[in-house]
């Protein structure tokens, strides 16, 4: 499974790394895809999902975890582990 976060000024490798999870047929996520519009629009603000330039707070954490659920509940029988 491949899950792209980004640096704070919405950068990231995600670009090339997905040409190799496309290869492998892994599932993606991508946090940045999801999250950066609403931090460049100034709707949410980075300080609340990440603890410095680069890592995740426990909120960003929680966001991701939640983003990685329902990637999983799509793909499980019925969204049942």
């Amino acid at each position: 499974m491949c899950l792209f976060f980004m640096h704070g000024k919405g950068d990231n490798a995600q670009t090339w790394q997905q040409i190799l999870g496309r290869h492998y047929d892994l599932p993606i996520v991508s946090f940045r895809d999801a999250m950066w519009p609403e931090f460049s629009a100034g709707r949410l603000a980075w300080k609340e999902f990440y603890a410095d330039e680069v890592h995740p707070s426990d909120a960003g954490h929680l966001t991701a975890a939640t983003f990685l659920r329902e990637l999983l509940d799509r793909h499980l029988v019925g969204g049942r582990a």
